[in-house]
């Protein structure tokens, strides 16, 4: 009698542990479901932001780009190249100033759509989800989460680029053709480490630097009126000016790595024995070559970004004003593919749960119909 008491006890505990899982993991699936129907209503409201981000990148590339490609070379260089200037002299002489431009604007217009953009949508998905966040925090997080995402397309464009710039490669296809012989698909992320190593300490730098400097520069000059484009481009050469300098080294080892000629004749292993070689064959003084160029680059690049960013923020939606006064509010249109990925998986989500409700019983599913705050 005993023995069939403990064994009925024993069943009900196992269905009470059972429905507490199932309750549970449902509760789970219901947050991640809110977190990314959360995530997608913010891309949609940070629309705007895609199509600034997409214009401002895209002007400061292309206005920068013979210095960029100095500043490669100069970093690039084996020891014992030569001079500086006679290096300068020579690529300016062979005609090639704008040599990578055209796969530097691929990578990059939608590399500043896709990083500002989510930058806008992480920050209101944490304002939302963590009101008791610190602002500068909010703004850290935002711009880390927003670089990666917008790494994903960048380095395999940077990755071309850069070859081209140092003279590796002649021409996109033959880039792309012996990047892939030597390499295959992952051939195009040689460097990736690097990139991000040197993207996102640069951009939570930048970010956070332009937002303190905006306030301060709006308590300070601004009073009673809006920034214009000259308020803007000095926010922005100051934040630019900072962040390039504190981020040189590592974007000396970034361009070391993808500049690498990949397959057998391959140097670097990776970031961390990019930087004890280089160190060790050059000495210290190589993580700050090309310092002085990064900075006549970034800085007025950084300048041009934002100054073209808010310009555009500006006619994007006093043009939406104009033409409909009760829309001001309501984003601007972007092209749909950047948003399927992220409503795909809010639809992969609510297949996964019918599918496990259908597997393990009705019970699985119910809990998802209970109030959420029993699950808050």
């Amino acid at each position: 009698m005993e023995a069939v008491r403990t064994s009925t006890l024993d069943r009900q505990a196992s269905r009470r542990a059972r429905r507490h899982l199932a309750r549970a993991e449902a509760a789970s699936a219901q947050a991640a479901r809110n977190v990314v129907d959360l995530f997608v209503q913010a891309v949609r409201d940070a629309r705007d932001h895609l199509a600034a981000g997409g214009v401002a990148r895209g002007v400061s590339v292309l206005v920068m780009h013979p210095v960029d490609s100095i500043k490669t070379r100069l970093q690039a260089a084996a020891p014992g190249a030569g001079a500086p200037i006679d290096a300068v002299k020579a690529f300016l002489a062979s005609g090639r100033v704008f040599a990578g431009v055209g796969i530097s604007l691929f990578g990059q217009i939608p590399y500043g759509m896709l990083t500002f953009g989510a930058y806008e949508a992480y920050k209101e998905v944490l304002a939302q989800k963590f009101p008791a966040m610190p602002s500068e925090l909010r703004v850290m997080l935002g711009a880390c989460l927003g670089d990666l995402t917008g790494s994903l397309w960048l380095c395999p464009a940077e990755r071309i680029k850069q070859t081209l710039q140092s003279g590796v490669h002649g021409s996109v296809l033959e880039a792309v053709r012996k990047t892939y012989k030597n390499g295959g698909l992952p051939g195009f992320y040689q460097g990736y480490s690097g990139q991000i190593g040197r993207d996102v300490p640069f951009r939570i730098i930048q970010l956070s630097v332009y937002e303190k400097i905006k306030a301060m520069y709006a308590r300070a000059y601004l009073k009673e009126r809006e920034a214009v484009t000259t308020d803007n481009l000095i926010i922005g050469a100051l934040a630019g000016s900072i962040s390039s300098v504190l981020t040189a080294p590592l974007d000396v080892i970034k361009t070391r790595l993808m500049t690498d000629q990949g397959g057998s004749a391959r140097v670097y292993k990776n970031a961390l024995d990019c930087v004890v070689k280089i160190v060790r064959a050059e000495g210290p003084g190589v993580l700050a070559r090309g310092v002085v160029p990064r900075v006549i680059y970034i800085t007025p690049s950084v300048a041009i970004f934002f100054a073209v960013y808010e310009a555009t923020l500006r006619f994007i939606r006093n043009r939406r004003a104009a033409a409909d006064p009760s829309a001001a509010t309501r984003a601007a249109s972007v092209p749909a593919f950047l948003l399927r990925p992220i409503a795909r998986a809010t639809h992969l989500t609510a297949f996964w749960d019918r599918r496990r409700s259908r597997v393990n019983g009705a019970a699985f599913g119910a809990p998802m119909l209970l109030p959420r705050r029993r699950f808050a």
